[in-house]
């Protein structure tokens, strides 16, 4: 056999330079991670339609790849096909900023924008508040089990912090209730109970606002996926000032968006002696006699949220529990009056009403 026959057997061969795969993979990286970190999450947060606009993100995606098929040859084939890439993926992103920016739910500081000395400013206040906020309270739910605390590096993390600087805000203002309601169409508002008087809180994007009420909903063991009726549930937090306080739950739905009350202490909240109620001698004199009447109505009326329970369960308790036979019907159990039957009204239960039972 000759020698020579077999020398070309073993010499190898590159096509392909090596560095131009690697270059063409550049804009799709770089696409990849604008639509992982930026994109899909302020879709996300705003309710822009995550899943349309991730369906649009791969068919420009399909397209690009189509581009990179393209069979031209030699230097100009190559640049070419980067040029195309480069330019297809990047008007996917100029097309959703452009877009979402008009969309009304995007308020008009969350807008994308694309100054690159801001984005960077603003990459450093989010590290800065980020290693600045942690996780404050520990959680108790409904089922008795303590909620876990996310991963620093997961989004539920900030949700959580958000979550709980709300409570944590309230709490240290002595409020008696927090009520979270939709502002306007794109944002929500906190408001604090503080002795009877209304204090305004920060305002929230809707999308951060909704994760908020879904992540205390999940808390209280409600279902998060019922957004329109009124849904109520207890938890338990323990943190710098507080040990074991009890919150109450309670969300409902409405044609601006969700709705969410977080009471404290429910229970002690309405327990009040009848001396305590700040009432002059003559009234408190004029109730025991009320109590003690065998006959006729008391009409008791007071604005919501301005002391109706407390003041009714005190004067129930001015009866004697074990002369008299006392039966109460209530929308809403605050707390167990000892001696008293209560029964709460289910507008929506099946079955006879209480007139005939």
């Amino acid at each position: 056999m000759p020698t020579g026959t077999l020398t070309l057997a073993a010499e190898t061969f590159m096509l392909v330079s090596w560095w131009k795969p690697i270059l063409l993979m550049a804009p799709f990286i770089a696409w990849a991670w604008v639509i992982s970190k930026v994109l899909d999450k302020h879709a996300m947060r705003f309710f822009l339609g995550r899943e349309k606009w991730a369906f649009i993100h791969m068919c420009v995606a399909t397209v690009a790849l189509v581009m990179l098929a393209l069979p031209i040859g030699g230097f100009v084939g190559f640049i070419a096909a980067f040029v195309g890439i480069t330019v297809i993926l990047g008007l996917d992103i100029l097309l959703f900023a452009a877009i979402t920016n008009k969309d009304s739910r995007v308020p008009e500081g969350s807008r994308l924008r694309f100054d690159m000395e801001a984005a960077s400013a603003k990459r450093e206040e989010k590290k800065a508040a980020k290693s600045m906020g942690s996780s404050e309270l520990t959680i108790v739910g409904a089922n008795k089990m303590t909620i876990p605390v996310p991963e620093k590096e997961a989004p539920e993390y900030a949700v959580r912090v958000a979550a709980e600087h709300l409570l944590i805000k309230g709490f240290n203002a002595n409020a008696s209730q927090i009520d979270f309601l939709p502002a306007n169409e794109s944002t929500y508002a906190a408001s604090y109970l503080v002795d009877g008087v209304r204090q305004a809180g920060d305002p929230l994007p809707k999308g951060d606002a909704v994760q908020i009420i879904d992540f205390w909903k999940k808390c209280a063991g409600l279902d998060v996926s019922d957004r329109r009726r009124k849904l109520r549930g207890n938890i338990s937090v323990t943190g710098t000032g507080m040990s074991g306080v009890d919150v109450k739950m309670v969300t409902s739905g409405s044609k601006s968006g969700m709705n969410m009350s977080m009471i404290f202490n429910p229970a002690q909240a309405v327990r009040r002696k009848p001396a305590d109620l700040g009432l002059l001698d003559k009234q408190l004199e004029m109730l025991k006699e009320w109590a003690n009447e065998a006959a006729g109505v008391v009409l008791l009326a007071a604005p919501s949220d301005n002391g109706r329970t407390t003041t009714m369960y005190s004067l129930l308790r001015l009866h004697d529990a074990y002369t008299s036979n006392i039966q109460i019907v209530e929308l809403e159990s605050e707390d167990q009056i000892e001696g008293i039957k209560q029964t709460e009204f289910d507008v929506g239960a099946d079955g006879p009403d209480f007139a005939t039972t």
